[in-house]
């Protein structure tokens, strides 16, 4: 995990949400909050108290049809749930940002099947998912190049023109 000089504590701030499904940050905040308790060695403490602040903004909620009945209704059949969130952990005291980063997750599901729900089972999975990754978020040294997500990460360009070795043997 992140080690921080002067950080041993963290607050879990409720996560705003600028989308317009309603309740999906207090799940989150709730999921993240847990994943803290967890996963980490900090204590976890109210804003005013703590030495850093974790909170965030659900950037987009949607979900897509994957697949639709071949009837009048075209009834979805497999659809996809996908969610992003912007995070921050401050320094309480001098309001530094510590780390800014964006997660994102994604749920494919079959509505009305295995009685799997967009509000319900597609929704929690999604949200614990992104839960485990705002934390992941945490575990990367603090400037360091890894300390970006990989899907954000802008890579750079190879120069030379050796060809890429494989990890493993490439066999008849």
């Amino acid at each position: 995990l992140v080690e921080q000089p002067g950080v041993a504590s963290v607050a879990v701030a409720q996560f705003d949400n600028a989308t317009f499904r309603t309740d999906l940050e207090h799940r989150l905040t709730k999921s993240v909050a847990e994943e803290v308790r967890a996963r980490t060695p900090w204590r976890l403490l109210s804003v005013s108290t703590a030495d850093a602040v974790l909170s965030g903004t659900i950037r987009s909620a949607f979900s897509d049809v994957l697949a639709e009945e071949d009837d009048d209704e075209r009834t979805p059949i497999a659809r996809r749930w996908r969610m992003e969130v912007d995070c921050r952990l401050v320094e309480r005291r001098t309001g530094k940002v510590l780390r800014a980063y964006t997660v994102s997750a994604r749920q494919e599901f079959a509505p009305n099947a295995y009685g799997e729900t967009e509000d319900g089972s597609a929704t929690d999975a999604n949200l614990q998912s992104l839960a485990i990754r705002i934390v992941q978020g945490l575990e990367r040294p603090v400037g360091a190049d890894e300390a970006v997500p990989p899907d954000r990460r802008k890579l750079a360009p190879r120069t030379d023109a050796a060809p890429r070795s494989l990890p493993f043997p490439l066999g008849k």
